[in-house]
């Protein structure tokens, strides 16, 4: 009986001990006594026809002392503190642009977060709450936040984590973590900005005209009627444009269809699979591909690759150390002129009936013509050629300098 009882004492010492220890784990893990709360704020605003809309991506401001781990990827911008693997604030960097028939814009912030007790969650929420305002020049400014002014964030060895968000009435309020995804939806045929670094812009079907500037960024688009674009770093996946001035530097593009297309561009690969008129201004050391041109033309063309399945009408190009393959040239083509020094040059005119050829500068590395064209006069480093009747046919001038000409 004795035993027992020594044994009981001693299985409550236990507890007790355990129990202080819980406490005090709590305690010290602010954390555990966090509970987690979601809600969606929506802000609209009514606009009219000629309102330019401003979006620029989402970002935050960021001080601190201690340890602070920050990583910015194309989908979240993501901050933690001295326990890395727990992130204080992410900002979800996928950005969802919807296009809509109401003259309305709509912004929605998806939120979820941890506020420990004793904290103002409503009063927190109030807070970010977006706001929609139109300027006097007419001009809607979206803001992913309104009155944030900065994240801040203390901790140390022997310091527990302390973040904070600031906001511009003055408000300070603590919390564990903040997680926010963004919708905006617009007018279809507003006047539309957009810029941003580092995040995935998707847009629907726009009637506008659409301004964008994205640096390390995804874009990604449906059908948009004028597009004046300046990418740098990205990955561009469109539809279809009908009126594209774009600008692109180390990008990634890929354009299923297009009108019309005036392209600068520098170390890119540009995808485009069908265009009416192709006009690039310059290009410096890209790769560009498309099964189906009509008109091209390129103003200075350096040290780049282009690949065409078939060019329809027209083209005229002025290059230096370039490669050019063609596919096909049309059956209505027009005219093609290709002045190049330091490259190669393939041709195929299986589906021409009538042709006049001229090839200036006989320095050619090598010279492989087609048998159904036949020579018509040699004079000095000029050679014609014709095909077929030649009556009214499509003119083909070639201007190339220790280059490799191939016409199959």
């Amino acid at each position: 009986m004795k035993k027992n009882l020594i044994s009981i004492v001693k299985n409550q010492h236990w507890f007790i001990k355990t129990l202080v220890c819980i406490v005090l784990i709590i305690g010290q893990n602010p954390a555990i006594c966090a509970q987690t709360h979601s809600e969606l704020l929506t802000a609209e605003i009514e606009v009219f026809n000629d309102t330019k809309i401003e979006i620029e991506g989402p970002d935050v401001k960021l001080f601190g002392t201690g340890t602070i781990d920050t990583r910015h990827s194309k989908q979240q911008f993501r901050i933690a503190g001295k326990n890395e693997q727990e992130p204080i604030l992410i900002l979800n960097n996928i950005l969802n642009v919807n296009t809509w028939e109401q003259s309305v814009v709509k912004l929605e912030h998806e939120l979820t977060l941890k506020v420990k007790e004793g904290v103002n969650k409503d009063e927190l929420i109030q807070d970010l709450q977006p706001i929609l305002s139109l300027n006097a020049a007419n001009t809607l400014s979206v803001s992913f936040f309104s009155n944030l002014v900065s994240l801040q964030i203390e901790n140390g060895w022997f310091k527990d984590e302390n973040s904070r968000l600031h906001f511009k009435n003055g408000n300070i309020h603590g919390i564990d973590f903040l997680e926010i995804s963004t919708t905006i939806y617009v007018p279809k045929s507003s006047t539309l900005h957009l810029s941003g670094n580092k995040m995935v812009a998707h847009i629907g079907e726009h009637k506008g005209t659409l301004k964008t500037v994205l640096e390390s960024s995804d874009f990604t688009a449906a059908k948009l009627s004028k597009l004046i674009a300046d990418f740098s770093d990205c990955n561009v996946n469109i539809d279809y444009i009908e009126d594209g001035n774009l600008d692109f530097k180390s990008c990634d593009v890929q354009i299923q269809s297009a009108e019309y297309l005036d392209i600068n561009s520098c170390l890119s690969s540009l995808d485009i699979e069908e265009v009416e008129t192709l006009k690039i201004k310059k290009t410096l050391n890209d790769e560009c591909r498309s099964q189906s041109i009509h008109h091209l033309n390129v103003d200075e063309g350096l040290f780049s690759q282009f690949d065409f399945g078939t060019l329809e009408d027209a083209l005229d190009m002025q290059l230096l150390n370039s490669d050019v393959n063609i596919d096909h040239l049309g059956a209505e083509l027009e005219s093609l002129v290709i002045v190049n020094k330091n490259g190669d040059l393939s041709i195929g005119i299986e589906k021409l009936e009538e042709s006049l050829m001229t090839l200036r500068n006989a320095n050619l590395s090598k010279l492989s013509i087609n048998k159904s064209f036949i020579e018509l006069e040699e004079e000095g480093h000029k050679k014609i050629y014709k095909l077929g009747k030649a009556e009214n046919a499509s003119t083909i001038d070639i201007s190339c300098e220790l280059c490799t000409i191939k016409i199959k």
